[in-house]
C-alpha cells in the first residue's frame, strides 16, 4: 500500500508536468503565431513596397448571361505601366491590354492590329479586379478592411477584405495570401449580395520582376 508520504510527492510531480506541459503548449503556440503575423506582415509590405511583379493568372468573370474562363499573363510596374496577354481561350491567345505610361493599347498580333484605347492614359474594366496593387489602395485607406486566418485545400492563406463601395457589382474584394509561399494566390471580387463576380489565381508570382526594355512597348506603335 502507498504511503501518504508517496502519495503527497507523487502529486506534487503531477502538478510539476502539468504546469511545465502547460508552459510548453503555450510558448509553442505563441511562438507559432508570432510566426505567422510577421509572414503576414512581410508580404504585405512586399506587395505596397514592389518595383513591380509578374505572374500567371487564372481568370474566371461571371455575369447573368453566365461565366467565362481565361488564362493569362500579367506584368505590372510601380510607374503604372502594365500588361495583359491572353493565353487562353485560343481564339484569344495572344491578344494584349497594355498601358506603356501614356496610353492604354488593345494589341491582337494574330490579325496584326492595334487599337488605342485611351490615348490621354486611361482605364479599362478589369483593372481593380486584377491587380492586387489596386486592391492594396482600398485596403490600406479603408476603415473597415479586415483579415483572416483559413485552412483551405491543406494550406494556410491569410484573407484580407476591403470594401471597395464601387456599386452594386463591386461591392468588396478578397486578397488571400499563401502563408508558406509567402505570395498572393487569389484575388476575389463579390457584389452586394455576397456573390463572386470575378476571381483571379496566381501562380508563378514574382516580385520585383526584371523586366526587358520592350515588355511593355507593343511592335510598331512607335512607327505610327
Amino acid at each position: 500500500m502507498f504511503t501518504g508520504d508517496f502519495m503527497s510527492k507523487f502529486f506534487k510531480m503531477l502538478k510539476c508536468f502539468k504546469a511545465t506541459l502547460a508552459i510548453g503548449i503555450l510558448a509553442c503556440i505563441c511562438g507559432c503565431s508570432g510566426e505567422s503575423a510577421e509572414e503576414r506582415t512581410d508580404v504585405k509590405e512586399k506587395i505596397t513596397s514592389m518595383s513591380g511583379y509578374s505572374c500567371e493568372a487564372e481568370i474566371n468573370v461571371k455575369s447573368n448571361k453566365g461565366q467565362n474562363n481565361y488564362s493569362a499573363r500579367i506584368s505590372w510596374e510601380k510607374s503604372g505601366k502594365y500588361k495583359i496577354e491572353t493565353k487562353s481561350p485560343e481564339i484569344l491567345k495572344g491578344n494584349v491590354i497594355l498601358f506603356d505610361g501614356k496610353g492604354l493599347w488593345q494589341y491582337n498580333p494574330n490579325i496584326e492590329s492595334k487599337i488605342s484605347l485611351s490615348k490621354t492614359g486611361g482605364d479599362f474594366d478589369g483593372k481593380s479586379k486584377i491587380f492586387i496593387s489596386e486592391f492594396m489602395k482600398s485596403y490600406l485607406s479603408g476603415s473597415d478592411s479586415s483579415e483572416e486566418e483559413v485552412l483551405f485545400g491543406g494550406k494556410k492563406y491569410n484573407v484580407l477584405l476591403a470594401n471597395v463601395g464601387g456599386g452594386k457589382y463591386f461591392a468588396y474584394q478578397k486578397l488571400w495570401i499563401d502563408v508558406e509561399e509567402e505570395v498572393p494566390f487569389r484575388l476575389q471580387t463579390f457584389d452586394d449580395k455576397n456573390n463572386t463576380v470575378f476571381s483571379a489565381d496566381f501562380s508563378d508570382f514574382k516580385f520585383d520582376s526584371d523586366f526587358s526594355e520592350d515588355e511593355f512597348l507593343i511592335p510598331g506603335l512607335n512607327a505610327d
